[in-house]
C-alpha cells in the first residue's frame, strides 16, 4: 500500500490534533524518564543478538561493529518478540522486558497523533505511516525501537532529545517550528548526482535548486552508493567530482489507522529532475568537460530521521543514469 502525501505537510493532520489539555513538555519529559530503564532492562536480551553478530561477522570476515552498537533492526526484533511473547510460549522469558515496555508503550500512545489511530490491545496495535511517496504498517514498539536507537546517537541528554524530535514529527511543520528538528532532520531532498565537477561551495539556482558541495553531498547519499555508481578507477578522490543538483524541503510523516485507504496529494519528482538534466548539460557545455548523470534520486530522507521513526531503510526512487 503506497501513500502519496505531499512534501511540506500531512493532508488533514489537524483534524486528528485534540485540543486544549495535551502538554508536549509533559509527555517528552514522562517519555524521557522511562527510556533508561527500558535500556537497562533490555541489556540482557541484546547481548544474545550481539554474540549472534559478531559470531557471524568473524564468519565471513567482515569488521565487526562495536559491541555497543544494536543496530535498529535487533532492536525492533526483539519488541516483536517481547510483544507476541504470549503466542510464543515466552511470556516467562520476557517478562522482566515488558514490565518495563509495556509503560513505555502507554506514555507514547499518551501523544494525540497516535491516540486516535493506535488500538488499546498489544498486538493489533498496527497503524499506516506514510512518508513522501511511499509507507507501511508500523506499531508502537517499531517507533520505540527507533527512540532508542536514535537517542544511541546523542551525548548528554539523550532519552530527552530523542523524544522531543518524535514530538516534533508528529506535528504539523510549520516556519517556526524551524528549530525544532536539528541538523535538517526533517528535510527530503530529489537529487541528480554527477561526475566530472568538483564543488567546493554550496550555490543557488533559481528558488528551487541548489549545488553543494561534495561534504554536503556525503550527507545526503549513502556513501556505498556514491562508490558504487562512480565511474571504475575514481577511488577516493575521484569520487570528490561526484556532486549533486539538488531540490530540499521540508516534510512530515503521515499517521492513520491501519487499513487507511485515500489518494493523497502526490509528490511529483519528475519536473524538476528535467530541469536539472538540462542544468547539466549547460554546465558540460559552460565547463567544456564531460558531466555524466549518474542517478536521479527522489523522496530521500534523512538516514537518522529514518531510524527514529523505526525504518531499517527507506531508500525512495534510485534510476541510474546510462554513464553509471
Amino acid at each position: 500500500m503506497d501513500s502519496r502525501s505531499g512534501p511540506v505537510a500531512n493532508p488533514g493532520f489537524g483534524a486528528r490534533m485534540t485540543s486544549g489539555a495535551f502538554a508536549a513538555g509533559d509527555w517528552i519529559e514522562r517519555l524521557a524518564r522511562a527510556l533508561p530503564g527500558l535500556a537497562e532492562a533490555q541489556e540482557h536480551y541484546l547481548s544474545g543478538y550481539r554474540e549472534i553478530r559478531l559470531l557471524s561477522h568473524l564468519a565471513s570476515g567482515v569488521h565487526a561493529d562495536s559491541p555497543l552498537d544494536f543496530p535498529l533492526g535487533d532492536v525492533r526484533e526483539l519488541y516483536a518478540r517481547a510483544r507476541h511473547s504470549h503466542r510464543l510460549g515466552e511470556q516467562e522469558h520476557y517478562a522482566a522486558l515488558c514490565a518495563v515496555l509495556d509503560p513505555v508503550r502507554h506514555i507514547l500512545i499518551g501523544h494525540p497523533t497516535l491516540a486516535r489511530i493506535v488500538g488499546p490491545l498489544i498486538g493489533r496495535d498496527y497503524f499506516y505511516m506514510g512518508i513522501l511517496n511511499c509507507g507501511g504498517s508500523t506499531s508502537p514498539t517499531d517507533l520505540i525501537a527507533g527512540l532508542m536507537t536514535r537517542a544511541a546517537e546523542f551525548s548528554g541528554d539523550r532519552y530527552r532529545k530523542a523524544a522531543g524530535e518524535l514530538h516534533a514529527f508528529f506535528s504539523p511543520a510549520r516556519e517556526e517550528d524551524s528549530a525544532a528538528l536539528s541538523d535538517g532532520l526533517d528535510v527530503g531532498y530529489d537529487a541528480v548526482l554527477f561526475h566530472g565537477l568538483s564543488v567546493k561551495e554550496r550555490s543557488g539556482i533559481g528558488e528551487s535548486m541548489a549545488l553543494p558541495p561534495f561534504e554536503r553531498v556525503r550527507t545526503l547519499v549513502d556513501e556505498e552508493l556514491v562508490y558504487e555508481l562512480a565511474p571504475p578507477g575514481t577511488g577516493f578522490h575521484g569520487n570528490r567530482s561526484v556532486g549533486a543538483l539538488a531540490r530540499m524541503y521540508r516534510w512530515r510523516p503521515a499517521f492513520y489507522r491501519a487499513g487507511y485507504e485515500r489518494e493523497l496529494a502526490s509528490h511529483n519528482p519528475l519536473p524538476f529532475l528535467r530541469q536539472a538534466q538540462i542544468f547539466l548539460e549547460l554546465l558540460a557545455v559552460a565547463h567544456a568537460t564531460p558531466v555524466l548523470r549518474l542517478a536521479d534520486l527522489s523522496h530521500r530522507i534523512d538516514l537518522s530521521a529514518g531510524r527514529l521513526l523505526g525504518l531499517e531503510r527507506h531508500d525512495g526512487g534510485c534510476h541510474r543514469g546510462r554513464s553509471a
